[in-house]
């Protein structure tokens, strides 16, 4: 709901494989092979802020987050 469409914050749009690769105005939020060092996945776990999604909580469950890992 956020992250789609013109008005995505930052720019970061996640509604296609190719806005998540492109990342935002401030770089990338994936790190290919290493999703420890993603910012997407450090904010679906609440490791950086603000955490994500910021309709929450509830928050993902662990076993949805390792979908995104």
């Amino acid at each position: 709901m956020c992250h789609a469409g013109p008005s995505a914050p930052l720019g970061l749009r996640l509604d296609s494989r190719d806005g998540l690769l492109a990342g935002s105005s401030r770089g990338a939020v994936v790190a290919s092979g290493d999703p420890a060092d993603s910012e997407l996945i450090k904010r679906l776990k609440g490791t950086s802020l603000p955490r994500m999604p910021m309709t929450g909580p509830p928050y993902l469950a662990d076993d949805e987050v390792a979908l995104f890992e």
